[in-house]
């Protein structure tokens, strides 16, 4: 992906956090969501899931804008334990769209 993105990152948390300007509590919305697991190759498994999709004749909860697509709400899960994985690319991601 190029260009200028708009982020959040989060992660499960086993109580309550505190909320600051940077940090602040949330959940991910309800709804439908496509999505697969690759290892190593990002840009190919999200091109992947992006196409199948398509093919499947599925809507993604996306706006397309002049300064470019605008997600519903779209997230890779990580493994947990990733930290005690030693090769990233051996990491297990999960890509998440939502669709409409």
């Amino acid at each position: 992906m190029r260009g200028e993105m708009d982020l959040e990152v989060g992660a499960i948390t086993a109580q309550a956090v505190s909320e600051t300007d940077r940090v602040r509590a949330a959940i991910l919305p309800a709804g439908r969501y496509a999505t697969m697991t690759y290892v190593n190759h990002a840009v190919r498994g999200n091109r992947h899931l992006l196409e199948w999709i398509a093919e499947q004749g599925l809507i993604m909860d996306k706006a397309v804008q002049e300064d470019g697509d605008h997600f519903g709400c779209r997230y890779e899960l990580f493994p947990p334990d990733m930290f005690q994985i030693r090769k990233k690319t051996t990491w297990p991601i999960e890509p998440n769209i939502r669709l409409r």
